[in-house]
């Protein structure tokens, strides 16, 4: 519409113009029409340039430039102007739709990756639509719960009466909250799960669970320990409590509050010592391993702690020791010779008068064992595998009669633990006991001379 209206003037020049002459009633030179073409603004834009140089043509009618060259100009000038900007236009749909691809093609790239990041995790993760049927499942998921397919009733996989009870509540509330419950499943024996269950707002839900069983097993182990605590503390305190209540409320002989004394004392070194291992456990854990090229001893010091042993033993047992092979270790030999005392405490404890205690040292498959062995009361099979344990006692009266804190053994574990060594146990009821540290070949070495 445009481009006819500005062609319009050129149209009535040529249908004027280009009429024959009528006699001296119009001027060749002066018509209105021409006057009307030389005046049009088009001139004004280029056009005069064009009818001066003759490019245009002369008027097969009459003198001068033909006004239908003047138009074909025009007309082809728009024809190429438009075709011009057809194809600009073609150019930026071209691009746009170019543009439109790549981003398109980057948006599914990176949700592949996201699909891939999540199929990886060690939670199972399910996308629900507001019927509850499957819409995709990570691979933990399809490994745990045997999910297979799409658009499949969740309860087809997930038979768990208190999950479902959690995934019906939230189907029914249909309210954008979470909801939390802890299940077993049925190929998982033993173990716990905690579903969490995230719902949005048109009822569409993600659900994803995780194993807990570690998290549960360490959070009864530090109830336990905080109850064992507790108790071995409390017994001390009772004890020195009523002793202390005994002498204030009633008159004592001499003999009478001597042994009462005797007894306080007594009870407040158990409560030291308990601190003590506890500090001792604490570090333990909290250290770094003791580096290597710390050179120990090793005759030197069970020499030392056998004489130390029979100190303690006072004369009850027969001590002996045997030492064999390269006699040095690499360690931290404070925490070594805490573990070795406890051994060898415990021996004495549980060892009757006249029994025999023995230490050894030994090279094995290039191994280091420090080993005692006593002749005493000995452990049932069913123990063994809890010695080591905090707290954990055979027979708790006669411990705590010995003076034992029961944290002795986990003592002796953590420190192999921190020497990348080990602890084993043989025992018998009645025959005796044998408690052996086994110490890595890389901290073995003959001693230097």
């Amino acid at each position: 519409m445009a481009v006819n209206t500005w062609l319009k003037p050129f149209a009535e020049a040529v249908t004027d113009s280009c009429q024959p002459e009528a006699g001296s009633l119009r001027s060749a030179h002066a018509t209105p029409q021409t006057l009307r073409l030389a005046d049009h603004p088009a001139k004004r834009c280029g056009l005069a340039c064009l009818l001066e140089s003759g490019e245009l043509g002369a008027c097969p009618s009459r003198p001068g430039p033909c006004p239908l060259g003047v138009l074909r100009h025009v007309a082809d000038s728009a024809a190429a102007l438009v075709a011009g900007a057809t194809e600009q236009t073609r150019s930026a749909d071209h691009l746009i739709a170019q543009r439109s691809d790549s981003e398109l093609k980057d948006m599914r790239r990176e949700i592949d990756h996201v699909y891939k990041a999540v199929d990886e995790l060690p939670e199972g993760v399910i996308v629900l639509d507001r019927f509850q049927h499957v819409l995709w499942a990570n691979r933990t998921a399809q490994q745990l719960l045997g999910i297979f397919g799409e658009r499949k009733p969740i309860h087809h996989f997930l038979r768990e009466p208190a999950v479902l009870d959690m995934l019906e509540k939230a189907h029914q509330l249909q309210s954008p909250e979470s909801y939390t419950s802890l299940s077993t499943l049925p190929d998982q024996l033993g173990r716990i799960f905690e579903f969490r269950l995230h719902q949005s707002d048109t009822g569409e839900q993600l659900l994803v669970f995780r194993d807990t069983t570690d998290a549960a097993r360490l959070d009864a182990m530090r109830r336990d320990f905080v109850a064992n605590v507790s108790h071995e503390i409390r017994t001390p305190i009772t004890v020195i409590a009523g002793f202390a209540e005994t002498m204030m409320s009633i008159p004592c002989n001499e003999e009478q509050t001597q042994n009462y004394l005797h007894e306080i004392l007594r009870q407040s070194g158990t409560m030291s010592r308990l601190v003590e291992d506890l500090l001792t456990l604490s570090s333990l854990e909290n250290a770094m391993a003791p580096p290597k090229g710390s050179s120990i001893a090793v005759h030197m010091m069970l020499q030392s702690m056998c004489d130390e042993a029979r100190v303690i033993s006072a004369g009850r047992h027969e001590l002996s020791i045997d030492l064999q092979g390269p006699a040095a270790l690499e360690g931290a030999s404070n925490e070594i010779e805490s573990a070795i005392r406890n051994l060898i405490t415990n021996a004495i404890r549980y060892t009757p008068e006249g029994g025999s205690i023995r230490i050894t040292w030994r090279v094995r498959d290039h191994e280091g064992w420090i080993t005692v062995i006593d002749n005493g009361i000995g452990i049932a099979a069913e123990h063994l595998p809890r010695l080591t344990e905090r707290f954990y006692r055979v027979d708790r009266g006669r411990s705590r009669a010995a003076g034992g804190t029961g944290l002795g053994l986990a003592i002796v574990k953590h420190v192999m633990n921190r020497h990348q060594g080990r602890i084993e146990v043989h025992s018998l009821p009645g025959k005796g006991s044998q408690f052996s540290l086994v110490f890595p070949a890389s901290r073995v070495h003959a001693a230097q001379s």
